[in-house]
């Protein structure tokens, strides 16, 4: 997938407060921030088992950080958001017996994807000798365009709990220009293709994108 839970912090730095579902939870429990380093201390689950790593969003204490790396089963480097996600750490503020929450967006990514993918002409599925994901030598291009298009599925889908004190027609607008915004994204960027894995880009794919509008 090109895009992460950490994308989409950067897009709606209140998303992982404010939407949690249950069945997305990956980690419950309490931990200690020393440096860049989160312990937890208790929990349901550990890193390495709820598959948590580099990408990944934890709140601490209700704030998110960015996980950077996962150093061991209860053990991870966090990060306050940056800039840039191969920047260097920022480190947050140190804590103790705080709650700890994993919570990923990573089957609406998985969505996502795939559609950027079918628009591209590249069949997710494929495993012949078509053209593959692992055939487009740009792949970050689409990092943002992607966190767009899940944003637009998240925040319809939690427009009607009240979130951030926005009403459910600013949440469905906020939705609909996150959708629009992903569209365009999508269709400026052009897929690099190296078809032969031999280096060197012989095509660029562009999506096509049909939008169907109610009368």
């Amino acid at each position: 997938m090109f895009a992460t839970d950490r994308d989409l912090l950067a897009f709606e730095p209140e998303l992982f407060r404010d939407v949690g579902w249950a069945g997305q939870r990956l980690i419950k429990g309490v931990g200690d921030i020393s440096g860049t380093t989160l312990t937890l201390t208790s929990y349901d689950n550990t890193f390495a088992a709820a598959g948590v790593n580099t990408g990944n969003v934890v709140m601490v204490d209700s704030v998110p950080y960015e996980i950077t790396a996962r150093l061991s089963a209860t053990t991870a480097t966090i990060s306050r958001i940056r800039p840039d996600p191969s920047g260097a750490v920022i480190p947050p503020a140190a804590v103790t017996g705080k709650p700890v929450v994993v919570t990923t967006f990573l089957p609406q990514i998985a969505l996502a994807h795939r559609q950027v993918l079918r628009w591209l002409g590249i069949d997710p599925d494929e495993t012949g000798d078509g053209v593959r994901e692992s055939n487009i030598t740009n792949a970050s291009a689409f990092r943002e365009a992607e966190a767009l298009g899940v944003l637009s599925q998240v925040l319809y889908s939690a427009a009607g709990p009240a979130m951030d004190g926005a009403t459910v027609s600013e949440r469905i607008n906020r939705s609909r220009k996150y959708q629009e915004d992903f569209f365009q994204m999508v269709r400026s960027i052009g897929a690099r293709i190296d078809a032969d894995g031999d280096g060197i880009v012989e095509s660029t794919r562009r999506a096509c994108i049909v939008e169907m509008e109610r009368a």
